[in-house]
């Protein structure tokens, strides 16, 4: 699994400045309100919401 790279359609991998904090994985796509929900609720705040 990789996390903030990106492949070009030429096949370039293209990694990602930065860090990851707070991962998290769910079994299915969540919804634009569910990820509304998780974004807006706070610090310490997760699923489930």
């Amino acid at each position: 699994m990789v996390i903030g790279d990106q492949v070009s359609a030429a096949g370039i991998l293209h990694g990602a400045a930065g860090q990851v904090d707070e991962l998290a994985i769910w079994n299915r796509a969540l919804s634009a309100a569910e990820v509304t929900q998780l974004y807006n609720s706070g610090a310490g705040k997760q699923y489930p919401f």
